[in-house]
């Protein structure tokens, strides 16, 4: 029988991703996006719109 050390097993435990944290996370990053996405609506619906013709771009490549 093969004992490991406990020091390692600690290590190793701490390396992996915790699923409670890791959902907790997912939450955040969502909530964050959604977020994000609602001021730039925002923001862009105020924003007065100005049309320019192609042809005065130039030709791109």
């Amino acid at each position: 029988m093969e004992r490991r050390s406990p020091d390692r097993s600690r290590g190793e435990e701490r390396r992996r991703p915790r699923f409670a944290a890791l959902t907790l996370l997912e939450g955040a990053v969502v909530r964050s996006t959604r977020i994000y996405a609602r001021r730039q609506r925002t923001w862009i619906r105020d924003v007065p719109l100005v049309w320019i013709d192609p042809s005065l771009l130039g030709k791109r490549c």
